[in-house]
């Protein structure tokens, strides 16, 4: 929610940098809209920043002039030169979803059923590249020792920060006794993806 508790889309912007970043005068557009970004506004280093885009600018310095449809559209960072910095091409979600990068900062883009404004992205879903995830099985899972797959696949393991931990070909099962106990991300090359949890 933002400050006047109101559950708006937002758009949020990640300086991976290990130094502060001035945004002062740039811009976020889509169409025809375009909102400058007020003087004396700063992303810390290695932090977030979130823009409310609910055409109510009266409530704050991070409201915008103009809101998002869920439609298939684009939205633009650009420099007061009108230089774009980046871009989010966005797709339809269903409500309390969210669109954006996984792995942070990466070119890679999917939708999150749990968003994590102004934390790092999770992928706890199935849902990525616009494709859902409906047969891809692994079991017992919760696992210890050997994991097992319900088809032959190609993958690739990543732990929560987006680390690739093992990547495979042809597989029906996998090995994880030699791993920390957490939750993993498994991706296939199928673009299937589950969550596993190593105990």
């Amino acid at each position: 929610a933002d400050n006047f508790n109101e559950f708006d889309d937002w758009t949020e912007l990640f300086n991976p940098n290990a130094f502060e970043v001035d945004l002062s005068g740039s811009k976020i557009t889509k169409g025809s809209y375009e909102w400058i970004i007020p003087n004396g506004t700063v992303i810390n280093a290695n932090s977030y920043l979130i823009f409310w885009n609910d055409n109510q600018t009266y409530q704050g310095n991070n409201h915008l002039n103009f809101k998002l449809q869920n439609v298939d559209d684009i939205i633009y960072l650009k420099t007061p030169s009108n230089k774009t910095i980046d871009s989010l091409h966005y797709v339809p979600t269903a409500k309390n979803e969210s669109y954006g990068r996984y792995p942070n900062g990466t070119n890679t883009f999917m939708t999150f059923e749990l968003p994590t404004p102004n934390e790092f992205n999770q992928s706890f879903n199935g849902i990525e590249d616009y494709q859902l995830q409906t047969k891809l099985k692994a079991y017992p899972n919760p696992v210890s020792e050997e994991l097992y797959f319900n088809k032959t696949i190609s993958f690739t393991l990543f732990d929560v920060l987006g680390k690739e931990i093992i990547k495979a070909n042809h597989k029906n099962s996998i090995d994880v006794s030699n791993l920390d106990a957490g939750v993993y991300i498994l991706k296939s090359t199928d673009k299937e993806t589950l969550k596993i949890i190593v105990k």
